[in-house]
């Protein structure tokens, strides 16, 4: 850049009130000092076109990937998606990597399924269903590509299947539309058991989405709450969902920055539980309201399915309902993300900012992990491993829950309880 034609960035009121956001708020509060330091570095165009662009590069230091400054149109993005508003085409596969005869796993052993299609999608009204195996994509065989290669492929705007299903073959093409598929989703399995799933928290009123579901399966004996490849959102629906599911008892530790300066950074703790009749905040004081939502559970039991993309706000639920009575975890072993970010609102130009301010705790005192470098997640009670879905068998894991909720409800009827 021409110097002659910069400035300071730090003369500039767009990029000082984005990178201000981060340096405050950050809960790494080393790595707030290294995006401040690397601002001091930085030179504007002086006309300040260039702000955004340069604020961006100043939060690159960061070993965070969740910690972003936004330009209009993301932000725009962003919050269309915290209204509802989603895009994609609604498809749900599976990929398995099948050892060959020398035990390595590699591409020309790949199997790869449709394990679900959301109702009203693209996917749904090119006609795939549950049990599709994919043969093509694209026309080269699946064999052709790497896993991460179909993982962007399948997310791109638009793409070409080649399927079978019972030795019939479908060819489609999928294109990603506007979704209108709700973000709660339930239905009954028979035997007593329902089915709830919660695709993601983003949108407001999850909670509200949930408690309807829970109602309308009022007569179910048993429960499977599906959080499988839920990527997180709203915290203060996740802790609300936990309400519902837990008479009394611990549901999470928040540790949070509260906006303060690099030379004395503030942090508050705050314990979220619940009784019978009360919802408590406790962090320098108590606070305890009437409960939000009323404990629906009952004492029916419930299996909570994970996978490894159960992440962030689906990692605290998960959290707060482990070793809680009637409940079991079961899947596979979570994503890894026990952090959480503040989402600014639209700030000058329409730009805005996401950070990391808060770092969450399940009750038993454990993290998930950072997202990123360090991601422990949560182990389940009861592994399920997967199978490769068919048209009798589209999900595998739903049948096994239900089986061993089948199986908690007649030992439960023999001792009487």
């Amino acid at each position: 850049m021409d110097n002659t034609n910069t400035v300071s960035c730090k003369e500039n009121q767009v990029f000082l009130s984005l990178v201000s956001r981060v340096v405050t708020q950050l809960y790494d509060v080393s790595g707030a000092r290294q995006v401040m330091d690397k601002a001091d570095k930085l030179q504007c165009s002086k006309d300040g076109e260039d702000a955004v662009k340069q604020a961006q590069q100043a939060t690159l230091v960061l070993d965070d990937p969740f910690t972003k400054v936004l330009d209009a149109k993301q932000k725009a993005d962003l919050d269309d998606r915290m209204n509802g508003k989603e895009k994609g085409n609604g498809l749900d596969l599976d990929l398995f990597l099948n050892p060959s005869a020398d035990g390595k796993k590699t591409n020309s052993h790949i199997d790869l399924a449709v394990r679900d299609v959301l109702p009203g999608s693209p996917a749904a009204l090119a006609g795939l269903k549950p049990g599709d195996k994919i043969e093509k994509l694209n026309g080269r065989p699946v064999s052709d590509f790497t896993v991460n290669e179909i993982t962007a492929l399948v997310a791109s705007e638009r793409f070409r299947v080649d399927a079978s299903r019972e030795g019939k073959s479908i060819s489609a093409e999928i294109k990603q539309a506007e979704l209108q598929t709700p973000k709660v989703l339930d239905r009954d399995l028979g035997d007593g058991v329902a089915y709830i799933r919660i695709r993601d928290f983003i949108a407001q009123d999850t909670d509200k989405a949930v408690e309807q579901a829970f109602r309308r399966n009022k007569g179910a004996k048993a429960f499977v709450l599906d959080l499988r490849n839920n990527p997180g959102g709203r915290v203060v629906d996740s802790l609300n969902i936990a309400s519902m599911l837990v008479e009394h008892g611990k549901l999470a530790v928040a540790e949070e920055r509260l906006p303060s300066s690099l030379s004395s950074p503030l942090f508050t703790t705050r314990q979220f539980s619940v009784s019978k009749e009360s919802q408590i905040i406790e962090s320098d004081t108590k606070e305890v309201t009437p409960r939000q939502f009323p404990y629906l559970l009952n004492g029916r039991p419930l299996i909570v399915l994970v996978n490894g993309n159960s992440a962030s706000a689906s990692e605290l639920l998960t959290g707060a309902l482990m070793a809680k009575p009637n409940i079991l975890i079961a899947g596979e072993k979570t994503y890894g993300k026990g952090v959480g970010q503040t989402v600014s609102e639209k700030m000058t130009g329409g730009n805005g900012v996401n950070v990391t301010n808060i770092k969450f705790f399940a009750p038993n005192g454990l993290n998930a992990g950072d997202g990123h470098n360090k991601r422990a997640g949560f182990s389940t009670d009861i592994p399920l491993p997967k199978r490769l879905p068919t048209p009798s068998e589209p999900d595998s894991q739903i049948k096994d829950a239900k089986d061993m909720l089948k199986g908690l409800m007649k030992v439960r009827g023999r001792l009487g309880s």
